[in-house]
């Protein structure tokens, strides 16, 4: 233990944790655990608990739509359920944009003041909508109990891990980032009667030691479906984290959380709930759920479904000759072995979304679906002027070149256009860069 004043703040636990972890190279939430007993206390979070001054509950509001077609007779077949939450903080300054909007079995989700999250996809009752919305608050618990993130921007999965093979019997796993330690998290919810009737713990443990991660249940009652599932946290022993502390945060968590906790306001479909901080009309605008507004044509895009949670397309028409033209270069340029296997990726997502395209500019025309198909996917010439000109990086390069210049030649400038392009760009640097 180094030679140092008694910490008597969490601040002051947190820098001679900082110091033990370089010390003893030691993961850093064990470094915090031993710091706090250095100052006098059981663990971190007894410490954490007992010096910070209790923090004030606010209110916050996570609103879903339902609309069930098949509701019994005399039963309302859509409405507006809005959950009311406390947090130690506004939902929009304790989670990123990105973290709401990767909160699972919710479709699109956003936030729309600091105090308040949309679901922007409807649901299919009144039952779903009031699921979908406790395990939200259930996952926003658990991250800030946890200081575990899903893994995007700059929390993203190492490369490492991609082809770990999964753990036997996983059910209802969720990915996670440890962005202190950076440590790759799962959690793995399989159901108990499941885990009970067959002996799936051997084949599990003989998981855990071939590939040297440790699988730990806890004793909270989940993220999925409380009662029914139990809770299992995964990390490689390799890693900087602490796998015991974080199970220990897990358990101390409220056991219950459902209706005796949230408030449940309702009202109708399309209704907007408005929170403490939607006050002015363009907040009002943004809470409105995009599944209930209807979509309209503009000068440049055409939306591709009724509602305003719809993905539009550009206000242009492309032939079928231009499509087949489109599928050749990308699909020639795909199967090359220059094309990188992200760069691959890349324009498979494209080709997708020019057949989306496609398939409503061709509604009315007569098209079989053999020859639809066969246009961004299925065969492709492995001879003539796109074939030879795909032999090299700079041909590559220039073949990509040629698709971006039909396609601005039969599409206005646009949103979506220009998510297009971003995507061939990324493809023509990383051919350029790769070889």
């Amino acid at each position: 233990m180094l030679n140092t004043k008694k910490p008597t703040t969490v601040g002051g636990i947190k820098s001679l944790a900082k110091h033990l972890k370089r010390q003893g190279d030691i993961p850093y939430l064990k470094a915090l655990d031993d710091a706090a007993r250095a100052a006098g206390y059981h663990n971190y979070q007894n410490a954490n608990r007992q010096l910070e001054s209790p923090k004030q509950l606010v209110e916050n509001f996570i609103t879903a739509h339902w609309n069930d077609p098949q509701r019994k007779k005399g039963e309302k077949r859509a409405g507006r359920m809005t959950l009311k939450i406390e947090l130690p903080g506004l939902v929009g300054e304790l989670f990123t944009k990105g973290e709401i909007a990767a909160l699972p079995r919710s479709g699109r989700t956003r936030l729309v003041t600091l105090d308040q999250i949309v679901m922007d996809s409807s649901v299919q009752s009144k039952g779903r909508a009031k699921d979908v919305l406790h395990m939200a608050a259930r996952h926003l618990y658990f991250m800030l109990a946890t200081g575990l993130r899903p893994p995007i921007g700059k929390n993203r999965i190492p490369h490492r891990y991609k082809s770990l093979p999964d753990i036997p019997e996983k059910d209802h796993s969720y990915e996670w980032m440890h962005p202190d330690s950076g440590t790759y998290v799962i959690t793995d919810e399989p159901y108990q009667a499941r885990m009970e009737f067959n002996d799936h713990q051997v084949e599990r443990d003989k998981w855990s030691e071939t590939h040297a991660w440790d699988i730990k249940l806890t004793s909270w009652s989940g993220l999925w479906n409380p009662g029914m599932t139990e809770l299992y946290v995964a990390s490689e022993r390799a890693s900087n984290l602490d796998l015991d502390a974080l199970v220990f945060a897990i358990n101390m968590m409220p056991e219950k959380m459902d209706e005796a906790l949230w408030a449940t306001y309702e009202g109708l479909w399309g209704d907007v709930y408005k929170s403490p901080l939607v006050k002015t009309q363009q907040d009002m605008r943004r809470a409105r759920a995009k599944d209930t507004v209807y979509a309209f044509q503009s000068k440049k895009t055409i939306p591709m479904g009724w509602n305003a949670s719809s993905d539009r397309r550009p206000a242009g028409n492309m032939s079928v000759k231009n499509h087949k033209l489109a599928g050749q270069l990308i699909k020639t340029v795909m199967w090359t072995p220059i094309c990188s296997y992200k760069s691959h990726n890349v324009l498979n997502s494209v080709r997708s979304k020019l057949e989306d395209w496609m398939s409503h500019e061709t509604r009315h025309n007569r098209i079989s679906d053999d020859e639809f198909f066969d246009i961004y996917y299925r065969e492709y010439t492995q001879e003539g002027r796109i074939a030879d000109k795909a032999s090299t990086p700079k041909g590559c390069h220039s073949l990509l070149g040629e698709l971006k210049g039909l396609l601005r030649k039969n599409y206005p400038d646009s949103e979506p256009l220009r998510r297009i392009m971003k995507k061939i760009d990324a493809v023509q640097k990383n051919i350029i860069e790769t070889n």
